[in-house]
């Protein structure tokens, strides 16, 4: 099972989502800067270095509530199940 976010003028776009543990998030910038992205709270969740157009894969499997932020610009609260 996938699932997009996009990100767009420094903003998550859907900003808060629930999904299914076991579930790829596909993280697209398709923002023309570069952003890296980091989970506050979760070791094991990569900060994601992902150039204008880029895109990175991220599959969580452990459940709970995720903030991924965006070195102060726009937050997502993303909830796996």
């Amino acid at each position: 099972m996938e699932f997009e976010i996009f990100i767009k003028d420094n903003f998550f776009l859907p900003e808060n989502v629930d999904i299914k543990t076991n579930t790829a998030v596909i993280f697209r910038n398709t923002d023309d800067i570069k952003h890296t992205n980091r989970c506050k709270g979760h070791a094991y969740f990569p900060s994601l270095h992902l150039e204008a157009g880029a895109s990175a894969v991220f599959k969580f499997d452990k459940p709970g509530r995720y903030e991924i932020t965006e070195a102060g610009k726009g937050d997502m609260k993303v909830n796996y199940i």
